[in-house]
């Protein structure tokens, strides 16, 4: 018999028991416990509820989950049917009362014939008896039925369709009344109740589980996994028998708290493991660890399987002898041990096939490693050994092969059979292992463009509810392996899930987790409803740099490639030229961390662009090949105290430096980094911090300079006063200066330390405007938000957005989860659209709202400093670029 990979079918465990679990709770209800000494020890699932009646209400009218499964032709058939049964004592308030009050249990069997039998018990005390009961039906039910007496059971009678010939039993056992349609199950729950065969309270394994139970739940599900996964194996494909005994061996029991909430299903509780033989018991003494192969997998993997280990040759010795490693190193001619000694703390299985036939090209197994040097010289070796010694090279990834199909099964065990080729590499920590060279670029061109799984916006948002540490986490995202749902299931269960597409794809996911103990580990099912799942927009490329980024990103012209590169800094004091595609063309060397933003100049005025900058100590002005133009770096007498700025005021490449010195004097130099004569240097009472601002207003310029204390000095060209402001203006330090065009009340608007609008005339008189209080640490903006042609008033503080409009009507308001500490910014998105940009830098966020107020990318946006928003190709199509920790990322706007 083939064998196929576990991460192929372990999603059985996931769907099976939830959608059980969701089919069965959505129609009946739960228990107190007595029933457990009806219910034989061989049991396969056991399904408590403590309010039927209020939970079944909760499900039919709040949740979403219950209406995508009614779309399913067999629960609509389970469920007209109960709904026929309610009819039945609908009529009679004790019976209904009783039947949807009382606690309710729902346990299911294997049979002999590979099917299933079910018994619903309910406690409903001595108020009803079954003579009283069978009397009740005899009356209601019409001449096709038959209510007759059990011989056997005189406690209870059967209920028998004339038409489909179908019989069912009630019957009622010190005050617990007992349905199936199984007249050999009803005779051994008789005989359980009698003493004649152990009950499941008799199993000391589900009774330390029973005392874990939650008791303010929607419910309980308990599974035996010897018996649960015999009730499925009728369900799966011929080729995946193996992986059911396998997953028929995984634990003992396992018992789940069931919460439902609007769009979720949530089971957590415990999984019982005291048979060395489980497979669960590999986690036994190992801690959980985190979760870091996201960074690695492709954005769009549909399934997954992943351990982490604290102590992988622990975990190996456990599962293996000493002789089976000795087998293999003699296999492979080499001490294994060493290999064993170098796996890190993750191993992973994931796949983004949607078909059967891409399958094998389109699957990895991932492992960390401890040392990537050392990894590779033992896999290098072991394949020269096996008799591989080519190597192919992608980009700056060298690719092996090592020519054993069975050499990751016999180190990590079945669940990784599905690599067979073994083709490797290393990528971002992690040994990656495919059946194909063409398999292993696939995966290093996602990762290397930043369309990793960590990055996906609605993968993201499902594992909110996946602990960030565990042992064992199985993920699967059902709409992705539709097309290769065959692969599992057996033909017709197949077909029906094909047919009913719709509901499998309106689940956002389905996850299994594990975090290991001594010989109990906490467990978890999750999977959640998402109708309207977000459209993948993800980072076309991001660049790993040596260190943190500390500046930048800057967008800058390249007069070579018509396009744009990417210049930034990393608090290694190493400046980083990027290109358009992703790739760093060269990086070097500066003094300290750059002051100042990086200004595109033509320093020899013949259209080749360099680009300027300043430190605390120096002026650079780099070109386009790294290199310093000659005369830079420029040391600076007196320590710069702001960053340069640059005023060509007649478009004719005459540049002016303008920069701030710790003498509290503003310097004016020439591009070639001499003093300008004729400057007057203007000193402030302070030192300046804040870059030189310059207005144009009635073709007049308005150099603005602005001190630590926020007072403000307004010079022409030449730095002499053009308008004495008054000593009592106070200007907020995160607000910038605009030309005025709302009204005639002044020439220059800003906003003062208390919020205010100030407008500042030529005659250096102020006058204010009040929208309302903002603390000193507030950003504004004065820009045209919703597109009218009027310029709108923005202001940020702590965590608010308010835009209001000239008549300080408010056009649009935002919260945001967290303080806004770095500027915002605004910029052309196309011609015609204007985006407001927002960075939430402990979010990691970046938010873009159109001129509604509508956030147009959804959080998927990554950023810890300013970002920068430009055409990089030269093709029409706007990208964002930003920057958190030590990766540089690019993304498609538009």
């Amino acid at each position: 018999m083939a064998r196929k990979s576990i991460a192929q079918i372990s999603i059985f465990f996931i769907i099976l028991i939830s959608v059980a679990t969701w089919y069965l709770l959505n129609n009946t209800g739960g228990s107190d416990g007595s029933p457990l000494e009806m219910i034989p020890s061989n049991v396969a699932l056991i399904i408590e509820a403590d309010n039927p009646g209020e939970l079944k209400n909760k499900i039919n009218i709040e949740n979403p989950i219950f209406k995508e499964l009614l779309e399913i032709s067999t629960v609509k058939a389970f469920n007209d049917k109960i709904v026929e049964l309610d009819s039945l004592v609908s009529d009679d308030v004790l019976y209904s009362k009783l039947l949807s009050e009382s606690q309710a249990t729902i346990a299911i069997f294997n049979d002999s014939t590979g099917g299933s039998q079910i018994a619903i018990f309910s406690k409903i005390g001595k108020n009803l008896s079954i003579a009283s009961l069978k009397n009740y039906l005899e009356t209601k039910l019409n001449r096709d039925y038959g209510v007759l007496d059990i011989s056997r059971i005189s406690e209870g009678f059967k209920i028998v369709d004339a038409g489909s010939g179908i019989t069912q039993y009630i019957a009622v056992f010190d005050g617990v009344l007992v349905y199936t349609k199984s007249s050999d199950l009803l005779i051994r729950i008789f005989d359980t109740h009698g003493n004649k065969i152990p009950n499941v309270l008799d199993t000391p394994e589900f009774l330390k589980l029973q005392k874990s139970s939650g008791s303010r739940v929607h419910g309980r599900v308990y599974i035996q996994y010897s018996e649960f996964f015999k009730l499925i194996q009728p369900l799966v494909s011929i080729n995946s028998k193996v992986v059911i005994e396998w997953l028929g061996n995984f634990a003992q029991w396992t018992e789940f708290d069931v919460l439902l909430k609007n769009n979720e299903l949530i089971l957590s509780g415990f999984t019982l493991s005291d048979s060395i033989s489980n497979h669960a018991s590999s986690f036994v003494n190992q801690k959980p660890v985190n979760l870091r192969a996201l960074n690695i997998l492709p954005y769009n993997t549909n399934t997954m399987l992943w351990l982490g280990l604290s102590d992988f040759s622990k975990y190996y010795y456990t599962n293996y002898s000493a002789a089976h490693a000795d087998g293999i190193s003699k296999k492979l001619n080499y001490n294994i041990n060493e290999l064993i000694n170098v796996v890190g703390e993750e191993l992973v299985f994931a796949s983004n096939a949607e078909t059967t036939g891409s399958y094998e090209g389109n699957s990895w197994f991932a492992i960390k490693v401890k040392n990537e040097e050392k990894a590779k010289s033992i896999l290098n070796r072991i394949a020269l050994n096996l008799g591989y010694s080519k190597k192919a090279k992608h980009n700056n990834y060298s690719i092996g092969r090592i020519k054993d199909a069975n050499f990751l099964p016999s180190l990590f065990g079945d669940a990784f059979v599905g690599i067979k080729n073994n083709y490797y590499t290393l990528v971002g920590g992690y040994v990656v292992f495919a059946n194909s060279e063409n398999s292993l670029i696939n995966l290093i061109g996602y990762f290397e463009t930043g369309k990793t799984l960590d990055l996906n916006d609605n993968f993201k948002n499902f594992s909110d509810n996946i602990a960030s540490k565990s042992n064992l986490l199985i993920y699967v995202k059902p709409g992705g392996i539709l097309r290769r749902i065959n692969q599992y299931f057996e033909t017709s269960v197949s077909r029906e899930m094909e047919l009913v597409d719709n509901v499998i794809k309106s689940f956002q996911g389905l996850s299994f987790q594990l975090a290991g103990g001594n010989n109990i580990s906490y467990t978890n099912i999750y999977t959640n409803h998402a109708r309207g799942v977000h459209e993948e927009n993800l980072a076309l490329w991001k660049v790993l740099l040596k260190g943190d980024i500390v500046f930048g990103p800057f967008l800058v012209a390249d007069h070579q490639t018509k396009s744009k590169n990417i210049l930034v800094f990393d608090k290694l004091n190493i400046m980083y030229f990027v290109n358009a595609d992703g790739n760093i063309v060269w990086d070097r060397k500066v003094d300290s961390k750059p002051v100042s933003d990086v200004f595109e100049v033509d320093f020899f005025k013949n259209n080749k662009i360099q680009y300027l900058f300043n430190t605390g100590d120096y002026i650079y002005l780099v070109d386009r090949n790294g290199r310093d133009v000659q005369g830079y770096p420029k040391k600076l007498h007196k320590k710069a105290t702001n960053g340069i700025v640059i005023f060509d005021y007649l478009k004719n490449k005459d540049y002016r430096l303008l920069l701030a010195q710790s003498d509290k004097k503003i310097y004016n130099y020439s591009i070639a980094g001499k003093e300008i004569k004729g400057w007057n240097q203007p000193k402030m009472q302070n030192i300046v911090v804040a870059p030189v601002e310059r207005l144009l207003a009635n073709k007049k310029d308005y150099i603005i300079i602005t001190d630590i204390e926020n007072e403000i000095k307004i010079v022409d060209r030449k730095g002499k006063r053009r308008i004495k402001v008054s000593t009592d203006l106070k200007k907020a330090k995160n607000s910038s200066y605009y030309v005025n065009r709302t009204n005639s009340k002044g020439i220059i608007i800003t906003t003062t330390e208390a919020g205010k609008l100030v407008y500042i005339s030529a005659s250096g008189k102020l006058n204010y405007t009040d929208f309302g209080n903002f603390s000193q640490n507030h950003f504004f903006l004065y820009e045209d938000f919703n597109g009218d042609k009027s310029n709108d008033f923005i202001f940020i503080d702590g965590n608010n957005l308010q835009v209001f409009d000239r008549f300080k009507k408010v056009l649009f308001s935002y919260d945001f989860g967290s303080d806004i500490t770095i500027a915002p910014s605004f910029f052309k998105l196309g011609r015609k659209q204007h985006v407001l940009g927002v960075v939430a830098d402990q979010e990691r966020t970046i938010y873009l709202f159109d001129k509604k107020g509508n956030i147009i990318i959804s959080k998927g946006l990554v950023s810890e400093t300013q970002f920068n928003v430009g055409d990089l190709q030269n093709d029409g199509k706007i990208n964002l670029v930003s920057a958190a920790g030590n990766t540089l990322y690019n993304y498609r706007l538009r």
